[in-house]
């Protein structure tokens, strides 16, 4: 005869609930749904912030190049990010001149 599942006495606002192996099976999978659509999500995030690194520093080397911007160009752009999008991090003068 299969194990029904129950539910636990509550304490400290906390419910334990023992589920049957079938149960566990099921819940196992859904679990294993969600880390996998976590892990694409990461992954989708980490390719996106690489181009957008990418695009950064061809566009500041695009513009060194060319001289329309000078050395003090550039932390310069790395104070107005700072100043004026503080939500905006990771992209001080080093890691600017770095990508460049």
């Amino acid at each position: 005869m299969p194990k029904k599942t129950s539910v636990g006495k509550r304490k400290d606002n906390v419910v334990k609930t023992v589920a049957t192996a079938p149960l566990e099976s099921s819940f196992d999978e859904v679990v294993r749904l969600i880390q996998q659509s976590h892990q694409r999500a990461y992954q989708a995030v980490n390719a996106e912030l690489i181009d957008l690194y990418w695009r950064v520093g061809e566009y500041i080397s695009r513009k060194l190049r060319s001289a329309e911007w000078g050395d003090g160009v550039v932390a310069q752009l790395a104070h107005y990010i700072q100043l004026h999008h503080p939500n905006i991090r990771g992209f001080t003068r080093a890691s600017l001149c770095s990508r460049a």
